[in-house]
């Protein structure tokens, strides 16, 4: 059962005034920790509502609201149940999910369960004041809340330096945007490796504006002013290049970066992510949000080593149920393979999706006349190979969809 009650400062929030209202729906002990203010917020004003945990929300009670804040426990099957349930009773109202301490993985399973954003417990005024601007955005824009409407992300994480990682999307990234422009569907490689991104250098770009700008404008970066700042190959990939000049990775928040992805989903049916090889908040919250996630390595003692301490790393982060795809670069057939696939999948503890053949001098000259492989060579078998995995990791995506 749903309750109105009185907020911190005494103000009535359960009153249906007014039409910009989002309802917070919280247990007793939330409520009492919840800090809300009584004037207007984003452009909301909001309202609290006493909702036991175990409730699910009933919509035609809340038909004042544009927006809702739901409590969730992302510790049970019956919470995520909960928020499912409610995502699905109050669409398409936007539903922002309010968990204590939420890790990645919960954030993610929220994302992809519908949710517009997620904030932590208790319920602070300036991440309120975040979501609830986001979550504006995306209503004057016309944004649906579900992420059925957007774009695929496949993000490429690299095992160590030096394995061809960039390499690979830059090539699959053609390879992508040819085939699905036949069917009017757009792909955008995003260079986030802001201090040594070489995805434009790569294609034979040369941009003029770069991912730097979008940070810089901040809230007023919209799908228009991504869009111009992409330069696109003739292959039909739209690439937004890394920055000209080196920026420190903790100059920019997981919520810019966010907001960055999300615009690039909004615009674009397929998006790769090109990530740095150090890790930092924003790049774990991108991975946490990817449809597919490639750990490229090599068949090698170190880069399989480093390999199986970037799945540690994920899984200790509750990102261990990721779809990641351990993708072997410059792989060596018959008798030059020193480590066999076997070997290297108990060392990794992790099995190996992919394999993509060494074919070093073709592709060294694809990358320095920025063409495709098959402008350089037609029917080799490491574009026979990125065909595959493009394949393999589409099909993998729908099924899940």
């Amino acid at each position: 059962m749903m309750e109105f009650r009185r907020g911190k400062t005494g103000s009535l929030k359960g009153s249906a005034r007014g039409r910009d209202a989002v309802a917070v729906l919280l247990s007793e002990a939330e409520l009492a920790a919840a800090e809300v203010p009584s004037g207007p917020l984003a452009g909301f004003e909001a309202r609290l509502v006493a909702l036991s945990p175990e409730a699910t929300p009933d919509a035609a009670t809340l038909g004042w609201a544009r927006a809702i804040v739901i409590e969730t426990d992302g510790k049970t099957p019956e919470g995520w149940e909960r928020l499912t349930n409610a995502i699905r009773a109050l669409s398409p109202l936007p539903v922002i999910a309010a968990l204590r301490e939420p890790t990645h993985g919960e954030t993610r399973q929220c994302m992809h369960l519908g949710a517009v954003d997620v904030i932590a417990l208790p319920l602070g005024l300036d991440e309120l004041q975040q979501a609830l601007g986001q979550a504006r955005q995306r209503m004057s824009a016309g944004a649906a809340p579900s992420e059925d409407s957007h774009g695929r992300v496949i993000a490429f994480v690299k095992s160590v330096g030096g394995v061809g990682a960039t390499a690979l999307a830059t090539q699959m990234g053609c390879l992508l945007a040819a085939r699905e422009g036949v069917a009017g569907r757009e792909t955008c490689l995003l260079d986030l490796d802001l201090q040594f991104g070489n995805a434009a250098l790569y294609l034979g770009l040369s941009p003029t504006l770069s991912v730097a700008d979008v940070i810089a404008a901040g809230a007023r970066a919209d799908g228009a002013l991504l869009r111009s700042t992409t330069t696109e190959h003739p292959s039909g990939l739209h690439v937004v290049a890394a920055p000209p000049d080196i920026i420190p990775l903790e100059s920019v928040s997981a919520e810019q970066m966010s907001d960055i992805l999300d615009l690039a989903r909004q615009e674009f049916s397929n998006v790769l992510v090109d990530l740095p090889g150090s890790w930092t908040n924003w790049s774990l919250s991108l991975v946490a949000r990817a449809d597919a996630v490639c750990l490229i390595t090599e068949m090698s003692i170190p880069s399989l080593r480093q390999a199986r301490r970037q799945l540690d790393m994920l899984a200790s982060q509750d990102l261990g149920d990721l779809p990641i795809y351990v993708i072997v670069n410059r792989h060596e057939r018959g008798f030059l393979k020193s480590i066999k696939t076997d070997e290297a999948e108990q060392a990794l503890n992790h099995s190996i999706a992919a394999t993509i053949s060494n074919d070093f001098r073709t592709l060294s000259a694809a990358i320095d006349q920025g063409v495709p492989v098959s402008d350089i060579k037609m029917k080799t078998r490491l574009e026979k190979d990125m065909s595959a995995m493009i394949d393999m990791l589409l099909t993998h995506i729908e099924q899940r969809e």
